[in-house]
């Protein structure tokens, strides 16, 4: 993609890593040569320039490079909007922090006054910082002012999959980077995506800061996603400890991914790569859970109804998260009550002696057909105790436990059963 756009006081920022230059390269360790040669910093050169704001281009990309999703409506987009529009204002270029664009050229054009940029790789080209500014000027390029107000944009040649995260990550200070935001920058989420490929509830979800607000589709995190897989995890839960910290902890479970995907060196070992053939059927499982739980209770609790949580106000629908289908519930199912149950079933869960992939020791769907009522029964029944909290139970270790322990048993009979056969 080649992109020409008006330039003015357009200046190249010399490398001090270029060695012709650097004042002190003989001097420097030799590990300290190694490690610029190796990162490309060498390599990267640095260009400025202001740009009219009524000629910035519409097509600059942002999705792969930036590091989150703009959040328009936010207070510091407010303020860069208030300063862009105030026909009383013309500091914007001064004030404003401007734009950060990689490139894998910029050329300026002394007699035409125009910068020409290649933008190659859209996994390394594109905006790394300042999308709210960029977003802001786009929204406003109707208004005259825009033919007056100049954007500061610097453009970096040469970044590559190692230093392209480490700048985004380092120029994007204003709102504090999520590090989920930076895993997705990096790919780290891959063997996720790669598991529930095919699955129409992964077009739903986001993995980038404010993308939710951008784009109202994306109503799952991958947090939750990564909290539903941490359930399953047999490399960190057994028989005498379960995984409350999916419902009690938003940040653990990414913790907990990033972890093992940094900390594995072959990533046929990975605690999640290892879910591979079994991911699809968990979600499908919550689905099934979720989707059952209300009617299941009136059967064998009471009426759902009734109690103080489930309340909401009339037309309230909740999307039932992971169907495949949109399938919607009249009262509020809290993930509390689901997860202790989806995390029962990791008693059915072994890893191939074989494949090292996990694989059902039994069908889950079966098991769940037959246990659901037991499950469900065993919730209410706490619920009445703890006086209807369903947080207290998806924090409830001991719960947890005594779900697993039906399943497992349930498992038990059928195992010593075939046996006798």
């Amino acid at each position: 993609m080649l992109i020409k756009v008006p330039a003015l006081s357009f200046r190249k920022l010399e490398n001090p890593y270029f060695q012709e230059t650097h004042p002190y390269w003989e001097s420097l360790p030799a590990h300290y040569k190694s490690m610029v040669a190796n990162l490309g910093l060498d390599k990267i050169e640095t260009f400025e320039c202001f740009i009219p704001a009524s000629e910035l281009p519409k097509d600059i990309p942002l999705e792969e490079t930036n590091p989150r999703d703009q959040h328009m409506g936010s207070k510091s987009q407010k303020q860069i909007e208030l300063s862009l529009t105030n026909d009383e204002d013309f500091n914007f270029h001064i004030l404003n922090k401007g734009m950060a664009i990689s490139v894998e050229s910029a050329n300026y054009n002394n007699k035409t006054g125009m910068v020409e940029i290649s933008l190659d790789d859209l996994t390394i080209h594109g905006d790394i910082d300042g999308g709210h500014t960029y977003r802001t000027i786009i929204n406003h390029q109707a208004n005259p002012l825009m033919k007056i107000k100049f954007v500061k944009v610097e453009f970096i040649t040469n970044l590559n999959e190692t230093t392209l995260p480490l700048v985004a990550k380092a120029r994007n200070t204003n709102i504090a980077v999520q590090d989920f935001t930076i895993a997705e920058l990096e790919n780290k989420f891959d063997i996720v995506k790669e598991a529930l490929d095919g699955t129409k509830f992964l077009e739903r979800v986001s993995f980038k800061q404010f993308e939710d607000k951008w784009d109202k589709a994306k109503d799952i995190s991958i947090g939750q996603i990564l909290a539903v897989l941490n359930l399953f995890n047999l490399s960190r839960y057994g028989d005498d400890n379960h995984p409350t910290v999916s419902y009690s902890s938003k940040q653990t479970p990414l913790k907990y991914y990033l972890d093992e995907y940094d900390n594995t060196s072959n990533r046929e070992e990975n605690s999640y790569f290892k879910m591979d053939e079994v991911a699809k059927q968990i979600f499908q499982l919550h689905a099934e859970i979720e989707s059952d739980f209300i009617s299941v209770y009136n059967k064998v609790g009471g009426s759902y109804g009734n109690l103080t949580f489930a309340k909401s106000k009339e037309g309230y629908k909740q999307r039932v998260r992971y169907s495949d289908e949109p399938k919607y519930l009249p009262y509020k199912v809290p993930e509390a009550l689901i997860l202790p149950i989806l995390a029962s079933f990791r008693a059915l869960l072994e890893e191939d002696s074989a494949t090292k992939k996990y694989k059902w020791i039994a069908n889950p769907t079966t098991y769940k057909n037959l246990l659901i009522e037991q499950l469900v029964k065993l919730t209410a029944e706490k619920l009445k105790t703890n006086g209807s909290n369903p947080n207290t139970l998806g924090k409830d270790g001991s719960h947890y436990l005594t779900l697993y322990m039906v399943v497992q048993r349930e498992l038990m009979k059928e195992l010593l059963a075939s046996r006798k056969n």
